[in-house]
This record gives structure tokens, C-alpha cells and sequence, in this order.
């Protein structure tokens, strides 16, 4: 797989050193790239911070849901990013990476008051400098991989707080896009995904040879799989959790939507399982987003993807 230039994000060579600071004895410098006139351009650096003893498992549900979020309002442009127990991943371009840790920290911190934790959050957020081009793509890759290097899952799909999962389409409305990404990696667009995918699980803590891309489900016209699985598919798709559809927003409008693709048009029954009415339920299936409920099909047809709080004790048996 061949990755772009060096001046990959940029197009440009010129780099200066900003700031510094010792590290372990060492110095830790942040090249930050300037054009003709010297106006700092972005960076690309891997940001990450570890949570105390003290806050809950990021990889919970209700952890996840609040962190991925407000991780995304923080770093919008980021191009990977996962959560682990006690720590979470990013790889993002920045002009100004101390402050880029001063952002994460004060998120953890945040997190650690809205989940009740008594003390300090987190131990610090740190991050270091990546080279554009190949160096990039495997940062992007070892990102994605964490949880599968952890033994938590043989999949990097089978991790719901992974942006692994945005890129291959996935989720609803994904923080990182396939188009977005391959501009990052300087690849070309067609095929990206398959080609990203394979890429990334093709390493011995997923599968060598790679795993497969997951297919949508079909519509069908007679019901045949469960409308628990259904709703599991909706709430992996949205990052939400699977309660929500009894409330009025995208997740019960997906459901009702996907339900009738799957065959289920049955209205009272679905009236039943959202906590409303009939003539709701035939109002929101009039009219879905394509794109949205192509994400739900994807998750429906492959059991990787529809998982949205992991439970972390777990080891997975990794994949020969």
C-alpha cells in the first residue's frame, strides 16, 4: 500500500522547530511547517492522556457515548481516534500541540465531574510529533489496532469506539470520512476503503490475511431476524443507546425505518416496542435518510458491528 509524501498535509518543506520541553531526560521538540511568508501551517501529532484509577471504564456505554462525543466538538479534523479503558488515542493535525494536550486534559477533566469522580481525572495529556506519508498511515493503523493488540476484540471493527468504524460507513453521521482520510494519506479515493480495511486488520493481533468487509444486509419482505437485533444495529450505528428509541429523534426514525426494510410493517407491534402511536409510527416511515439507514443495513449484516459498550474484562482469542 503506498502512502503519500512527506508533504502530505501541507505540500510544503519548510520546517521550523517551535517549542520544546524535556521528556524523560530527552528533548521533545513540535515541528510545526511554514509557508513563504511564515504563517504556521498544521502538523500531524499522536495525542493521547491516561485516565486515574478513579474514573470509569472510557469504554462503557455511558462513558463512551459522552467522551467520543465531546472528543469530536474538541478535535473536529482529527483523522483516528479510539477509546481505550483508561486512555483514549488521536492522531490530528495541530499548529500548537501544548494546547492541543491542554484541550484533552480539560475534557477528561470535565468527564471526570460529570461521572462523579472525586480528584484529578487524568495523569496528563502528551503527545508527539508524526512525519506525513507513510509514518502517518501507520500511526492511523496503530490507533485502530489498540484494541485488538489489548486482546480486547480480534477485530478492529469489533470495536465500537474506534473511527475505524466511521471510515468504512458504518455510522450515521461519522466523524471520519473514507474521503477525508485518503486526502490525509495522499490515496486516491476509489477503492479506499476496501484497500484501509485491509491495511489495518491485516496484522497478526487481527487476522494476516485480513478481515473481511462487512456487507449490508438486504431488504427483505418478510421479517426473519429479531427487532432486538434490529435496535442493536440502530444503536451501534448512531452511538446511541438502544433506550433511545423510545424517544422522538434519529434513533427511533432509523428503527422504525430499518424495521420496515427488514420486513416488519406490522405498526402496533412497532408502536409497542417505541412508546407511541400508530399514526407516529406511519409518519416516520414515510421518509429516511438513504445514507442512514444504508449505515443500519451495515451494521444489521455483520455481528462486529453491532456493539456499542464493550465490557473490557473481556479477553478476546485472537484470530490464527
Amino acid at each position: 500500500m503506498q502512502y503519500g509524501s512527506r508533504e502530505a498535509f501541507t505540500g510544503l518543506r519548510m520546517h521550523v522547530w517551535r517549542s520544546s520541553r524535556r521528556v524523560n531526560g530527552g528533548v521533545q521538540r513540535w515541528p510545526v511547517v511554514v509557508d513563504e511568508i511564515g504563517v504556521a501551517r498544521p502538523a500531524w501529532i499522536h495525542l493521547t492522556a491516561k485516565t486515574t484509577p478513579l474514573v470509569p471504564e472510557l469504554c462503557r456505554e455511558d462513558t463512551g457515548i459522552w467522551l467520543f462525543s465531546h472528543l469530536r466538538e474538541a478535535f473536529p479534523r482529527a483523522i483516528a481516534a479510539v477509546l481505550m479503558p483508561d486512555h483514549p488515542h488521536l492522531v490530528l493535525a495541530s499548529t500548537d500541540a501544548r494546547a492541543a494536550e491542554r484541550r484533552l486534559t480539560r475534557l477528561l477533566g470535565q468527564l471526570g465531574r460529570v461521572f462523579g469522580v472525586r480528584g484529578a481525572a487524568s495523569l496528563g495529556a502528551t503527545s508527539r510529533p508524526i512525519r506525513p506519508g507513510l509514518v502517518l498511515a501507520r500511526q492511523v493503523r496503530y490507533v485502530a489496532l489498540n484494541p485488538c493488540r489489548a486482546r480486547y476484540v480480534s477485530c478492529p471493527l469489533a470495536w465500537s469506539w474506534s473511527t475505524h468504524r466511521d471510515v468504512i460507513g458504518a455510522v450515521v453521521d461519522p466523524w471520519v470520512t473514507a474521503s477525508r482520510l485518503a486526502a490525509a494519506l495522499q490515496m486516491p479515493e476509489s477503492n479506499f476503503v476496501a484497500r484501509h480495511h485491509a491495511y489495518v486488520s491485516g496484522d497478526p493481533d487481527a487476522h494476516v490475511a485480513s478481515t473481511p468487509l462487512p456487507v449490508p444486509a438486504n431488504p427483505t419482505a418478510m421479517p426473519s431476524v429479531p427487532l432486538r437485533t434490529i435496535a442493536e444495529a440502530v444503536s451501534a450505528a448512531t452511538r446511541q443507546p438502544i433506550a433511545a428509541i423510545r424517544r422522538r429523534g434519529i434513533v427511533r426514525t432509523l428503527f422504525v425505518a430499518l424495521a420496515f426494510d427488514q420486513g416488519w410493517d406490522h405498526l402496533p407491534k412497532l408502536a409497542e416496542v417505541c412508546g407511541c402511536g400508530v399514526r407516529s409510527i406511519r409518519d416516520l416511515a414515510r421518509g429516511t435518510d438513504p445514507a442512514a439507514l444504508q449505515a443500519a443495513r451495515l451494521c444489521l449484516g455483520d455481528s462486529r458491528l453491532r456493539s456499542l459498550g464493550m465490557n473490557c474484562t473481556r479477553r478476546a482469542v485472537r484470530v490464527a
